[in-house]
């Protein structure tokens, strides 16, 4: 790519995946000039200032090649030290979204240092908090599975295109984030909340597949030559229909269903069941009623019982006492 920091007659080819997208993002939210706000630039500090330090920092977290790097270790790559090469290989992309030009120095980890600490005096100052919620805070919902919504109406904002695929944890399965997303015509991937009537469908879910009404499909993986190897999940997929009535409107938040009217769409579930899962919830349960057993053992040792004995040691009945039962440690 050729870029207005490069001489007319230089080609400079670097990878540029998804990092142009995450410092637009955090450039549209300000979050630059937050801290430039919040912590004012040095007059001997030169290049990136503190803000773009953070936003490229945090990009480079964020990426998806930083996150499969870093895979075998954890999600994301939070260390500083392998930020500099990093940046270095994004010289021109960089140069370009900040404006000015990176200089080899800037994503140094001494650098990068002096963002962390100039944020920690802050914090323990006293300051602000560089952190510039969507929803001002007495418009937000208690609960925290609301919380997604603003969040969700933010990020149609800065994309303006329906179809987006929304993943979280379980607390995004409440169905009247579900019922927006659905509304609106976006897409979730989420896991349900064993609540309400969730744990009677899991059982319906499964008695079809122990009573053989229901095929399971399987799932290997395939190593580089294309060889299935090992099954690693169990499951089906089946359809249900959803509806909502009357969702509430939270503040900002005006694309919500309005108050009394009802929404329905269908709902794909899948029913799948990972080994890899089941054996590490099996483990933990071996581990749990062994710790059942030996509290079980060492409590009939101090009343004098034996371990598979019903009456003490001396010939007399034992007493009954209260015992903790072995579910407590499953």
């Amino acid at each position: 790519m050729t870029t207005q920091h490069t001489s007319p007659d230089k080609f400079q080819i670097e990878r540029v995946d998804d990092v142009p997208l995450l410092i637009a993002f955090q450039q549209q939210m300000g979050l630059d000039d937050i801290y430039a706000e919040v912590i004012p630039r040095h007059w001997l500090h030169q290049g990136f200032s503190l803000g773009q330090l953070v936003v490229g920092w945090n990009a480079y977290i964020l990426s998806a090649k930083a996150i499969l790097i870093a895979m075998r270790i954890a999600f994301a790559d939070h260390r500083k030290v392998a930020v500099e090469q990093w940046g270095v290989e994004r010289q021109g992309v960089l140069s370009e979204m900040f404006g000015i030009p990176l200089r080899r120095t800037d994503f140094t980890d001494d650098r990068l240092s002096q963002v962390a600490a100039a944020r920690l005096r802050r914090h323990e100052g006293g300051g602000r908090t560089p952190v510039r919620s969507p929803t001002p805070a007495s418009e937000r919902p208690p609960a925290d599975d609301s919380l997604y919504l603003p969040m969700i109406h933010s990020v149609r904002q800065m994309v303006n295109e329906p179809g987006l695929l929304y993943i979280g944890d379980s607390k995004m399965s409440a169905i009247e984030i579900r019922a927006e997303l659905a509304r609106k015509g976006d897409f979730y991937l989420v896991p349900l909340a064993k609540v309400g009537g969730v744990a009677a469908l899991l059982e319906q879910c499964l008695k079809r597949i122990v009573s053989g009404s229901q095929p399971a499909t399987l799932t290997d993986s395939i190593d580089e030559q294309g060889r299935f190897t090992e099954l690693i999940a169990a499951g089906y997929q089946t359809n249900r229909v959803q509806t909502t009535t009357g969702i509430l409107s939270f503040g900002m938040i005006e694309s919500l269903l309005p108050s009394g009217e009802t929404f329905t769409w269908q709902e794909r579930l899948l029913v799948v069941r990972s080994l890899a899962e089941a054996k590490k919830q099996f483990a933990t349960l071996q581990r749990n009623l062994q710790k059942a057993t030996e509290a079980e053992t060492c409590e009939r040792r101090s009343l004098g019982v034996a371990p598979h004995d019903s009456g003490r040691l001396d010939g007399s009945p034992p007493r009954i006492v209260r015992r903790t039962p072995p579910f407590s440690f499953v």
